[in-house]
């Protein structure tokens, strides 16, 4: 990469990582899920491999920063390490909302797409809304082997807080195949440790209602980690207005914050 103009700042690469981004797209997965379907998702090595290759390729000996969201940020956290491993310096690495299981250590050989449905259901409670028990009002509905997925969490939702939470059942049954595709992929994850600080956003909603597993991050880093809840669910957080608390975090991060603000 040529030296930058003289008088102008070398800007450092950000790049962030997306667990769906390494597959062939939702079209693919809602094919290939079927029920028990095998997929052809890689896995989750394979993913890191894949991004760490792709940023090696571009960093020219320049440092970076990583960003990732739910399972992305895990991946994120492995692609630091395998940098760090190939001599590349990792500045930063941002971690949105994302947890891993503690409880099983043994994949299981199905995706369980109870868990999917129980995330999306959970991303659909009205901000306010007393806890309930999503499974049972789940399980109170059939289960994903008596009806497509999508009807599966509308019904459900429809019984919760009425048709002011109406979302097409087709979305609602992309997003069960993911969220299930991802937390069988990532069961039995454990993160390593890295060199860079982290800097680590959880959404007040998952947090809340049980959603997530709020890892101690302070284990997986030899740095330092600036930790924070947001307003908003896991899926809200990266929309807006909930993400102007994200770019903070991320402004922090990258040092591009001044006396006169971002530059």
């Amino acid at each position: 990469m040529p030296a930058p103009p003289r008088g102008r700042r070398e800007r450092v690469p950000a790049f962030r990582v997306r667990a769906s981004g390494a597959q062939d797209g939702l079209r693919r997965l809602r094919r290939c899920h079927g029920r028990g379907a095998r997929t052809t998702w890689p896995t989750p090595e394979a993913m890191v491999r894949g991004y760490s290759d792709e940023i090696a390729g571009v960093l020219a000996g320049q440092p970076c920063h990583l960003v990732g969201w739910s399972m992305g940020g895990l991946l994120a956290h492995a692609v630091a390490g395998v940098l760090e491993e190939r001599g590349a310096t990792v500045s930063s690495v941002s971690l949105w909302d994302c947890g891993f299981s503690a409880a099983r250590d043994i994949r299981p050989s199905t995706p369980d797409w109870m868990e999917g449905a129980v995330s999306v259901l959970a991303s659909l409670v009205p901000d306010g809304e007393e806890k309930v028990d999503l499974r049972a009002t789940l399980r109170a509905h059939g289960g994903p082997a008596e009806r497509h997925l999508g009807q599966w969490v509308s019904a459900a939702a429809t019984s919760l807080w009425g048709d002011g939470v109406a979302v097409d059942t087709d979305v609602l049954e992309d997003r069960v195949v993911v969220a299930a595709l991802h937390r069988h992929l990532f069961t039995g994850w454990r993160p390593g440790v890295v060199a860079a600080p982290l800097s680590v956003a959880w959404a007040r909603h998952s947090l809340d209602h049980g959603l997530v597993t709020q890892v101690d991050w302070s284990v997986h880093t030899k740095s330092t980690v600036d930790e924070r809840e947001v307003e908003g669910t896991h899926y809200s957080i990266v929309r807006p207005p909930n993400v102007t608390q994200l770019v903070d975090m991320l402004v922090d991060a990258l040092g591009v914050r001044t006396a006169r603000g971002v530059r």
